[in-house]
Parts: structure tokens; C-alpha cells; sequence
């Protein structure tokens, strides 16, 4: 009698997933041989690596560089700013770097991780060379956010089992001392997450 042994694929698709790549890769996974441990390499897997708020020189525009594609350069209005993600492969843009409607403040938020659970969110206030950024942000772990900017200062994110906890945050004003400022979370209604406190751990 001759015996078969099942090997599940479903933890690598779910990896591919997290990861932002889109559904045929998972589908087809081995015969493309996607890298997930380090990044998806078959052609089906390109993401965008730029994107634009508008096409006016002042406009924010984000680059996404390095070998790993886990570096995001910003160009807004005369600024400059690079920061590097770790423990990240392979951002792209619509699906983890995510830019509000043309704005004065040059908002955008990234979410990055290997399963994509952690973000954090930028803006530039009147007269500053640097954004302002929120520490990074672990809602749960394990599980990918998503992004959604309904304002050019309100950023909702969707978080944890089948995305059905939210949190909602804003960028203050120029006289503001803080940043960001947390305005609902599903977790903790009454005393939201503060996105300018320590980073997650």
C-alpha cells in the first residue's frame, strides 16, 4: 500500500498575503517561486514603487528604494526625508504606503512588518524641515492593518480578526504640541492609543 503525505501551503499563502502580494502569487506559489522569507520576486508580485499626491512640483511624492524595497523617500514641497523600515520586504504603494488627497501637510502613512501589523503616520506642519511622525504602532499583533485616509489629516485603520476593530487618528494644527493625536480606538473608546507615546514593542 502506498501511503501520501499532504504538505499544507496555507501558512506560505497567508505569508504572500501579509506580505501584499496578490492573489495569484499565493495561488501559484511554487511554480513562480516567490522568496517570501525575503521578498516576492516573480513578475506578478511588482508593486508600484512610486506614487504622488499631484503633479506640481510641491506636490508629495514618495519614492520606495533599496534592495529590499524597504526604504520610503519623501519629496514635499522643498523637503526632503528618508526613513528605513525594518524587518520589511517589498512595500508598495496603494498597498502599504498610503498618501491622503493633495493637501498643505503632506500626510501619508505606512504600514510595514513581515505580516504588515504595525504602521505609523507623517505630516509636515507649517515651517518644519522634518515631519511630524507617531511612534511605531503595533495595534495587534500578527494580524495586517489596513489604511484608509477619509480626511488629509484623519487616518482610519482597521486592525485585528477579520478587520473589525478600527482606530482613528489626526495631524494637529501648527500650534499644536502634539503631532497626532488618537480620536477613537474599538479597544479603548474613552482613552484611545497615543500615537505620539513610545514606540510598540
Amino acid at each position: 500500500m502506498t501511503s501520501h503525505r499532504t504538505i499544507s501551503v496555507l501558512p506560505f499563502v497567508l505569508l504572500v498575503h501579509a506580505l501584499g502580494c496578490p492573489a495569484d502569487a499565493s495561488a501559484d506559489l511554487f511554480r513562480r517561486r516567490c522568496d517570501v522569507t525575503r521578498s516576492c520576486q516573480c513578475p506578478a508580485c511588482a508593486q508600484p514603487r512610486r506614487c504622488k499626491a499631484g503633479d506640481e512640483s510641491g506636490d508629495l511624492k514618495i519614492h520606495i528604494v533599496g534592495n529590499r524595497a524597504n526604504t520610503v523617500e519623501a519629496f514635499f514641497k522643498e523637503e526632503y526625508f528618508r526613513i528605513d523600515f525594518p524587518l520589511t520586504w517589498d512595500l508598495g504603494c496603494g498597498s502599504d504606503v498610503k498618501l491622503a488627497k493633495k493637501n498643505t501637510f503632506g500626510t501619508f502613512a505606512v504600514r510595514f512588518g513581515m505580516y504588515r501589523d504595525r504602521f505609523q503616520v507623517f505630516g509636515w506642519k507649517e515651517g518644519k524641515f522634518q515631519p511630524e511622525q507617531t511612534s511605531v504602532i503595533l495595534l495587534e499583533r500578527g494580524y495586517p492593518v489596513t489604511l484608509e485616509w477619509v480626511t488629509s489629516r484623519i487616518l482610519k485603520v482597521r486592525y485585528g480578526r477579520r478587520l473589525m476593530k478600527e482606530y482613528v487618528l489626526r495631524f494637529n494644527d501648527a500650534d499644536a504640541p502634539a503631532g497626532w493625536t488618537g480620536l477613537y480606538q474599538t479597544d479603548n473608546p474613552d482613552a484611545p492609543f497615543d500615537p505620539d507615546g513610545p514606540d510598540s514593542p
